[in-house]
């Protein structure tokens, strides 16, 4: 997602990547209302087009991505190191986090609460939210009924 709260954005759009030939081609039918061709409707689609102007300014802000990851990381090691009594983002091994979001767990074991804290971090000027309040497997289009993750 290009979304302008992104890491970098176009204000709208984003992108999808594949090795696989059949699949691109599916995909560039769906963005483009099912067609390869004007008015040869193969399938049905949607009108998913990325703008020429959303484009530029994705271009734009290409320059900038690697110099503003290394400033996430930056100030994700500096909160990593300050910050007691919760779970900070944890990095696979081999992987690398570009930090779209620095999502902190708050645990019973700190002895506080997630709203607590958020309360305290906003009377003090920072800045936070639940991002996605309702987990995924909960959300209505994905309930199957069973026990997804350990959650009924």
């Amino acid at each position: 997602s290009f979304y302008p709260t992104k890491n970098m954005h176009s204000l709208e759009g984003g992108m999808i990547t594949t090795g696989d030939a059949a699949t691109a081609r599916t995909l560039r039918l769906l963005r483009n209302q099912g067609m390869e061709q004007r008015y040869a409707n193969e399938i049905v689609g949607f009108n998913v087009r990325m703008t020429d102007v959303a484009a530029a300014i994705g271009r734009v802000q290409l320059r900038s991505l690697a110099a503003w990851t290394r400033q996430r990381r930056a100030n994700a090691a500096a909160l990593d190191a300050g910050l007691r009594g919760v779970v900070t983002p944890p990095v696979a091994p081999g992987a690398e986090h570009v930090y779209h979001q620095y999502t902190i767990r708050v645990t019973a074991e700190s002895g506080r609460d997630r709203d607590t804290v958020s309360r305290e971090l906003q009377k003090r000027g920072v800045g936070n939210a639940v991002y996605y309040p309702t987990p995924v497997h909960r959300l209505a289009p994905f309930r199957t009924g069973e026990k997804v993750l350990g959650y009924a």
